[in-house]
């Protein structure tokens, strides 16, 4: 006879249920084998698609921010700025005296060193002309005098230091001057109308070594 079949023994088939038997029969339990053992699926890989590459990370919001308010703001002043810097800078061009020789108007003038310094002012109707000449030469000849009238006029001189005033007064004039100076000229000429009143003056101016004495008056 066959002996007794044992519960441990039994195989369930196909999509039999399996049932637990314990001490207490009402707790029996069934489960579907499909259910009871749970199945994992293996990752698709697809070798033909193209490697996902990461996204860069973002620039944060307040390094945009710097970089709007830079690229908007307005650089015309620094560069006009720096295009100042890099130009040249202006020359000053010294000043300079007067030739050498002069030829024409009536005159043959010759000087050399340093320039004459002149300077004229007004007091009401009287004229004032200062002259300064130091460490110069000179020699002319001509018709037409420095004070304006026309004659005749000639002199070589030399200066170390000299000066000289001359006043105008509606058409009277006087010069003095006193310094350093060897040499000698005179001149003389009339025609002059100073004060454009109509009546011509005439003048008289002589220089000898020191000393110079002039003189202007209405004919």
């Amino acid at each position: 006879m066959p002996g007794p079949v044992s519960p441990s023994t039994i195989t369930p088939k196909g999509s039999e249920a399996l049932c637990g038997f314990g001490d207490d029969p009402s707790s029996q339990t069934c489960h579907d084998p499909a259910s009871a053992l749970p199945t994992l699926a293996a990752p698709v890989v697809n070798s033909c698609a193209a490697p996902v590459t990461p996204a860069e990370p973002a620039v944060s919001s307040a390094a945009s921010g710097l970089v709007q308010k830079f690229s908007k703001s307005d650089h015309s002043g620094l560069i006009a700025g720096s295009a100042r810097a890099a130009a040249p800078l202006p020359s000053i061009a010294s000043p300079s005296g007067p030739p050498a020789l002069t030829v024409g108007d009536g005159k043959l003038e010759f000087q050399t060193g340093i320039p004459q310094l002149v300077d004229r002012g007004t007091l009401g109707n009287l004229q004032v002309t200062a002259k300064g000449d130091v460490l110069n030469a000179s020699a002319h000849v001509g018709v037409s005098n420095e004070d304006g009238s026309h004659g005749a006029n000639v002199g070589a001189g030399a200066n170390l230091a000299n000066g000289e005033v001359t006043l105008d007064y509606k058409g009277w004039s006087f010069s003095l001057g006193l310094g350093l100076s060897l040499g000698g000229s005179i001149a003389t000429g009339e025609g002059r109308d100073l004060d454009s009143d109509g009546v011509p003056e005439r003048c008289f101016k002589m220089s000898l070594g020191p000393l110079t004495l002039g003189e202007c008056d209405e004919l």
